[in-house]
C-alpha cells in the first residue's frame, strides 16, 4: 500500500543493489508513506535493514526526515504497537549522495564495518576519499584504515575526532604493494551517537585542488624518508611560511607517527625560494614546485605563492611507513601552478573560538582560498568595546597569518537584527491609519497592532474623526507602553488613556496612525532607510570595523529585503523602492570610503538581480540600476546548478553593462553548482567582465560541497554537457 498512487512514490527496479526499489518524493507538506506487510513467527527476534539514499528533503533547505517503522496490526487490520522506529536524521547526508551510505552506532563503546577494497589497475600511487559527519558522535573518534591481509599491514588511514561539526571530505593517500589483499575496516568509537560515512571511493591519486601543470615521476625518484627521519624545512623567514610549516610538521606527526620525532633531523631538504620579483596577479600567487630523490624545491615570487606551494606538499605525503625498505615518501613530482581567479573564499558565521578558527584556517590554507567572509554581527556592531576589539583583532590576525584575507560584512536594511536588537524602533514598519479607538474616562484602550514604534520621526498621533484636530500627547492624552523589543512577539499592548483636562470628549471615538511592527518574522527584519537613527547604529559600527579591522574589503549584506516603503516615515517622502534602495547605499560606502579610501565596498547582490530577487530593476525599471553606486562589487548568489549556466551568466553581465566595478559568484553546497560556478567566472572573464572570484556559502552548516568549489575557484573548469 502507499500514499499518492502514482505521484509520490514510484517502483524504480534499475536503482539499488536488492530485487527492487522504491522512490518515494516528499510533498510540498505532509508526509508520503509506503505499506509492507511481513509474516513473522511468535517470540523470535528479527532485525530490520533499510537501504535508502535521498537528497533534497525541501527543494529549499533539505530539510525533512526519512525513516522506517515496524507495528504490530490488530485482528481489525488497524495499526498496533510500534515495536521499532529507525533513526530519523535532522537532515540529509547530502544531494550528492552516489554511494552507499554507512552509518555507524558504538553503543557499547565500538563499531565496525570492513569490506574487501578494489584498487583501479595500473597505479601505485591511492587516494582514500570519504564523505563524514561526526557531529553527533559522542567523544572518540572515527577512524578509515586501508589494510593488506595477507601481511595485516596498514597502508594509510585517516582519522576524524567526535564533535567535527557537519559534513566534511577527509582524504589520505597510500602506497599498495602489487597483488595485495587489500580490505578497508571504518572503526567508530565513543560514548554513544552515531557516524556516517558517504562517497567512499579509493582512486588513483589526484590532488585536492588540480594545478595547472603536474606530471607525477616514477616511485624511484619519489623523496624517500627513513625510519625516524624527516626532511628539514629551509624557509624564508616569514610568519605565512612558518604557518605551512607547521602544518606539514603537524601533518607528518599525524600520518607517520613515529617518523615524528625531531622535524629538525638532517634528512632530505624541504627549500623554499623566493624572487621577490614585484609582479602583477596571478604571478603573486604562482608556484614551482619539484620533489625528487634528493630535496623537494619551491620557487615562487611571493610568500603567497610558496605558501600554496607548501599547501600541495602536504597533498603529497603518502603512508607508507611499513614498506619493506622501511621508508616512507612524498611523492615525486613536477608542478608549475597559479589560480585562475584572484579571490577564492568562503562564508562563515562563527569564528571566535580560537580551536575553531585554527581548524578553518588549515583547512581553507589546504584548499588555497585567500579570502574569508566573516558573518558576526554580534562582534562588529560592538567593536567600541575594548573586549570586542581584541577578540576581532585577535580572529583577523590569525586568518591573515594563513593567506586568508577576512572580508567583515555588516548586514544591513534586509536581516537588520543586529541594528534592532541595538535600537528595535529602526525597523521598516507597517503604516496603521486611522484606527478607530474609544476613550472612556481615564479608562486605558489598548491599540489594535503590537509593537508600536516610537521615534521623534514616528509616533502615535491622534485626531478626531474629521481630522481637524489633531490631538497633544501630555496634554489631550497619555501613552502607556507596551513592549517593544526584538524579535518581536505578540507582546503586551501600547495602550491611550484620556488625561483629566483632555480636549477629547469622553466616550468619544478618535482616529490613531501609527507605525507597528509584524511579529514572528525571526531575523528577516529589514530597518528604515528615512529613520535617522539607523544610521547612528550603521555608520559607526561601518567605521569602527574599518578604523579598527583595516578591511581591504567589506561587505554589507544588504540581502533579501522584506519590508521596504511600507512605514510612514518612507511614505511621506514619495520616494519609489529603487530610490530608497540607493540613498541608503550612498550612505553606507560614503561612510566607508571617509575612513578608507581605498576600501572595497561589497553587497550581495541579489535585490538588485532581476535574476534573483530585484523585481523593482525588471523591464523599463531595469535603468534604475544606474541610481546605485557603481564602485560596490555586486555578489551574485544562486544555489541552483542549472541556473548558474544561465541567470548567473546573465546576472554578471547585467551588472557590467550597467557599469559596475565588478562581481563575484557564490554557490551552496550542491556540487554541480560548485563546479558551474567555476564555468561561469571563467566565461565571465574570458567576456572582459571583471569576476573577481567565487565564494561557497555554509548555511545550515552544510559543508559538502567546499572541496569542489575551491577546485573550480583554483583551475576554473570547461563546460561539459554531462555536469549542467
Amino acid at each position: 500500500q502507499q500514499t499518492d498512487v502514482g505521484q509520490t512514490v514510484f517502483w524504480a527496479p534499475s536503482v539499488g543493489g536488492g530485487r527492487g526499489c522504491v522512490r518515494i518524493t516528499r510533498p510540498i507538506r505532509g508526509t508520503s508513506r509506503l505499506w509492507q506487510d511481513v509474516p513473522c513467527a511468535p517470540h523470535t527476534d528479527y532485525k530490520m535493514q533499510v537501504w535508502a539514499r535521498w537528497g533534497y528533503l525541501s527543494p529549499q533547505t533539505g530539510q525533512g526526515s526519512l525513516y522506517a517503522e515496524v507495528y504490530g496490526i490488530n485482528p481489525d487490520g488497524s495499526l498496533g504497537k510500534l515495536f521499532g522506529l529507525t533513526q530519523r536524521p535532522s537532515y540529509p547526508p547530502g544531494a550528492h549522495c552516489g554511494k552507499r551510505l554507512l552509518v555507524l552506532q558504538p553503543s557499547e563503546g565500538s563499531a565496525t564495518a570492513s569490506r574487501p577494497l578494489a584498487l583501479p589497475p595500473d597505479c601505485e600511487l591511492y587516494r582514500l576519499e570519504a564523505d563524514i559527519n561526526v557531529e553527533e558522535l559522542t567523544g572518540g573518534q572515527l577512524r578509515l584504515a586501508v589494510v593488506d591481509q595477507t601481511s595485516s599491514t596498514e597502508l594509510g588511514a585517516l582519522s576524524v575526532e567526535g564533535s567535527d561539526g557537519g559534513w566534511n571530505r577527509h582524504t589520505a593517500n597510500f602506497l599498495a604493494p602489487a597483488d595485495s589483499n587489500l580490505s578497508l575496516v571504518i572503526t567508530a568509537t565513543a560514548q554513544g551517537g552515531h557516524a556516517y560515512v558517504d562517497n567512499l571511493v579509493v582512486t588513483d591519486h589526484r590532488l585536492t585542488v588540480k594545478p595547472q601543470q603536474v606530471r607525477l615521476l616514477p616511485i624511484a625518484q619519489w623523496l624517500r624518508l627513513k625510519r625516524g627521519q624527516l626532511p628539514k624545512l629551509q624557509i624564508p623567514n616569514s610568519e605565512l611560511l612558518a604557518r605551512g610549516g607547521q602544518m606539514l610538521r603537524e601533518a607528518v606527526r599525524e600520518k607517520w607517527g613515529d617518523f615524528a620525532i625531531d622535524f629538525a633531523a638532517s634528512g632530505p631538504p624541504i627549500r623554499v625560494q623566493l624572487s621577490g620579483e614585484q609582479e602583477p596577479w596571478p604571478a603573486t600567487e604562482h608556484y614551482y614546485l619539484k620533489v625528487g630523490p634528493e630535496e623537494a624545491h619551491i620557487q615562487a615570487s611571493t610568500q603567497r605563492g610558496a605558501f600554496w606551494g607548501l599547501m600541495t606538499l602536504l597533498d603529497l605525503l603518502t603512508n607508507t611507513p611499513d614498506m619493506p625498505d622501511g621508508t616512507a615518501a612524498i611523492a615525486g613530482c613536477v608542478i608549475e601552478d597559479w589560480p585562475d581567479l584572484p579571490l577564492r573564499g568562503s562564508l562563515l558565521f562563527s569564528v571566535y573560538d580560537a580551536q575553531e578558527r585554527l581548524r578553518w584556517c588549515q583547512r581553507f590554507a589546504r584548499l588555497k582560498l585567500n579570502t574569508v567572509v566573516i558573518d558576526c554581527a554580534d562582534v562588529f556592531f560592538y567593536l567600541d568595546d575594548p573586549d570586542k576589539q581584541h577578540l576581532a583583532q585577535r580572529a583577523f590576525a590569525d586568518f591573515r597569518s594563513y593567506g586568508l584575507e577576512p572580508i567583515p560584512c555588516l548586514n544591513s536594511f534586509g536581516h537588520a537584527h543586529a541594528q534592532l536588537a541595538i535600537n528595535p524602533n529602526v525597523a521598516e514598519g507597517s503604516w496603521q491609519q486611522d484606527e478607530k479607538v474609544t476613550l472612556h474616562g481615564q479608562q486605558p484602550t489598548a491599540l489594535a497592532q503590537p509593537n508600536v514604534i516610537r521615534t521623534p520621526s514616528t509616533d502615535i498621533v491622534l485626531t478626531n474623526q474629521d481630522k481637524s484636530i489633531t490631538y497633544q500627547d501630555g496634554r489631550d492624552y497619555m501613552v502607556i507602553p507596551g513592549e517593544m523589543k526584538f524579535p518581536f512577539l505578540y507582546a503586551e499592548r501600547f495602550k491611550i488613556q484620556r488625561t483629566e483636562n483632555s480636549r477629547i470628549s469622553e466616550g468619544a471615538t478618535v482616529l490613531a496612525s501609527y507605525d507597528w511592527v509584524l511579529p514572528g518574522l525571526g531575523n528577516a527584519y529589514s530597518y528604515c532607510p528615512s529613520e535617522p537613527q539607523t544610521y547612528e547604529i550603521m555608520i559607526p559600527a561601518i567605521q569602527n570595523t574599518i578604523k579598527y579591522l583595516q578591511p581591504k574589503y567589506l561587505n554589507i549584506g544588504h540581502d533579501e529585503i522584506s519590508q521596504l516603503n511600507t512605514c510612514s516615515c518612507c511614505q511621506r517622502r514619495n520616494m519609489t523602492d529603487a530610490e530608497l534602495i540607493a540613498e541608503d547605499l550612498h550612505r553606507l560606502n560614503n561612510a566607508a570610503h571617509e575612513v578608507d579610501p581605498e576600501v572595497v565596498v561589497m553587497m550581495w547582490a541579489d535585490m538588485l538581480n532581476p535574476y534573483n530577487h530585484g523585481h523593482r530593476f525588471q523591464g523599463e525599471n531595469e535603468k534604475d540600476l544606474d541610481l546605485m553606486p557603481k564602485d560596490i562589487i555586486q555578489c551574485v548568489w544562486i544555489y541552483g546548478a542549472a541556473p548558474v549556466l544561465n541567470t548567473g551568466l546573465f546576472s554578471f553581465e547585467l551588472f557590467h553593462k550597467y557599469g559596475f566595478a565588478g562581481v563575484t559568484g557564490s554557490s551552496w553546497y550542491g556540487l554541480d553548482c560548485c563546479r558551474n560556478w567555476g564555468i561561469v567566472a571563467k566565461e565571465a572573464r574570458r567576456k572582459g567582465i571583471n569576476c573577481l572570484g567565487v565564494w561557497y556559502t555554509c548555511h545550515y552548516n552544510r559543508w559538502e560541497g567546499l572541496e569542489t568549489l575551491a577546485d573550480a575557484a583554483w583551475h576554473t573548469p570547461t563546460a561539459d554537457p554531462g555536469h549542467q
